[in-house]
């Protein structure tokens, strides 16, 4: 399994780009999105915050790939003084990191310093695959510091670590796709799959939508917690409204918005 980590972790290099890819040629063809007033101006600010983010990313010094193989050179974690098959090391990771992500998006919502570097997604006025590009840089700092943590006291191997941020993050991908599943399918899913339709909502100005289905994968989170609420609610407008609209596509203004008096 070492040799497969190494390669995983090479591939995730390029697991971003092919599975944007993948998934945006899926929305072009069967997407329903609204181009909006200036499109290209809107994914080139969300484009550029993602390079950013990538950056700061390859220039940080604790990456969760890096926990992970901390942990097994020094024999920390549960699967690094128990054995388990890997197909239940890899769907416990994949369980462990869906509900660490739940309350850390949670707590971006109601902690109001963490809300000043989330609120820059819920910025965009439209919701499509380029929106899951759109975070603040800083937002990574929590996120790296909690999943690397996780990482390191289940003791993940680096082949699990690497794979189940590949598998969060094609689910980021897939819940912010512009488009509407038949409703057999829908009502199918719902109960355990965040949808495009179901995270929608959460992208409402509605703070009352705003604040409900946290959840990336699966959305058995938000229905144990109280946070869940159904696709079938309708969505007046997304965005955060009033005078952030003004702003919401500029990459620079986007930058610089959490550090300036609020």
């Amino acid at each position: 399994m070492e040799s497969v980590g190494h390669f995983l972790e090479l591939w995730s290099g390029w697991a971003p780009i092919l599975l944007f890819a993948l998934l945006g040629v899926l929305e072009l063809a069967v997407g329903h999105g609204d181009a909006g007033s200036s499109p290209l101006k809107r994914t080139g600010t969300n484009v550029g915050l993602y390079v950013v983010a990538a950056l700061v990313t390859f220039a940080a010094p604790l990456t969760i790939a890096g926990a992970a193989a901390w942990a097994g050179h020094n024999g920390v974690g549960l699967f690094n003084v128990m054995s388990a098959p890997a197909l239940l090391v890899l769907v416990l990771a994949i369980a462990a990191r869906s509900f660490a992500a739940y309350w850390l998006h949670r707590a971006s919502h109601h902690i109001p310093l963490l809300w000043r570097l989330h609120s820059i997604h819920h910025g965009d006025r439209q919701v499509d695959v380029s929106l899951s590009l759109r975070h603040h840089p800083l937002e990574l700092i929590p996120a790296i510091l909690l999943f690397a943590g996780l990482a390191a006291l289940l003791g993940l191997p680096v082949w699990a670590a690497v794979l189940t941020e590949v598998v969060m993050m094609a689910a980021t991908y897939w819940e912010h796709l512009a488009i509407r599943l038949p409703a057999p399918a829908r009502a199918r899913l719902e109960p355990w799959i965040v949808l495009p339709e179901t995270h929608l909502l959460h992208h409402s100005a509605d703070r009352r939508q705003t604040d409900s289905n946290y959840s990336t994968l699966t959305i058995v989170w938000d229905r144990m917690f109280g946070t869940f609420r159904p696709s079938s609610e309708a969505v007046a407008r997304i965005g955060l409204g009033d005078s952030d609209d003004k702003i919401a596509d500029s990459l620079w203004q986007q930058l610089l918005l959490p550090l300036r008096p609020r």
